[in-house]
């Protein structure tokens, strides 16, 4: 992996107004270091070039930051955060370094993903991540963290309307609803039931591109509503 000096010399020219701590971009130096380890016997990321996965998996992931709410969150995130579909804890965990009085639910489906985030925790000493192994209408069955959550993050997870469905079981009253987004979450959008999109109002979205290797996206920021319908079950989204 590239050294450290580098990363930080590259993270101050693309967010000239955020402070990473020596701490946070050691351990985001550690991070793809594992992970291109990792990612040699398990399918963790598509992305096999060290370069590019410093400007698609982490430039991108820290792009919250370019949005307005992001600006006004230095330390971003007060209280618990979900992330939806983790994978290999991107976007949350490269959050919760940045940031570590995070409280991170990463969660994803696929035990050899989880069993990465988990040796991530312990090697990096990230106390306050908590990766589960497990699908969301499950956790939605057993009524775990039902109306708990701050914020919940999401990237190249799910369609719009199924991230509301279950983002609506999840987050409290006037909690934000940050995802990662593509060319089509306009149409996304448009399909989503009249119903469900009741449930959150459509606060910001914020266009993105990075010099290297032409890369960009859209952040959508929604905040659920105080009298949002509750799911009867998951199914039924």
């Amino acid at each position: 992996m590239r050294k450290t000096v580098q990363i930080t010399a590259d993270l101050k020219k693309e967010y000239p107004n955020l402070t990473f701590s020596k701490e946070s971009v050691s351990r985001f130096d550690q991070y793809f270091e594992i992970l291109l380890q990792w990612n040699q016997k398990i399918n963790l990321t598509a992305i096999q070039d060290p370069e590019q996965m410093i400007v698609k998996h982490l430039f991108d992931s820290l792009a919250v930051y370019k949005t307005a709410i992001g600006s006004t969150l230095q330390s971003p995130f007060t209280g618990s955060v979900l992330d939806m579909g983790s994978g290999a804890g991107i976007p949350g965990i490269l959050l919760l370094i940045n940031n570590p009085s995070l409280h991170l639910l990463s969660v994803d489906k696929s035990n050899k993903k989880i069993g990465f985030q988990e040796f991530i925790k312990a090697k990096l000493k990230l106390i306050n991540l908590h990766p589960i192994s497990e699908r969301l209408e499950t956790m939605m069955a057993s009524h775990h963290h039902q109306d708990s959550l701050n914020f919940i993050v999401s990237r190249a997870f799910d369609q719009i309307k199924d991230i509301f469905g279950y983002s609506r079981f999840f987050l409290k009253s006037d909690g934000y609803l940050i995802l990662w987004k593509g060319k089509e979450w306009q149409h996304e959008l448009k399909q989503t039931p009249v119903e469900i999109q009741g449930s959150f109002k459509l606060l910001e979205t914020c266009e993105y591109q990075f010099e290297r290797f032409n890369f960009g996206g859209t952040i959508l920021v929604f905040q659920k509503k105080r009298h949002a319908l509750r799911p009867i079950r998951w199914n039924s989204f």
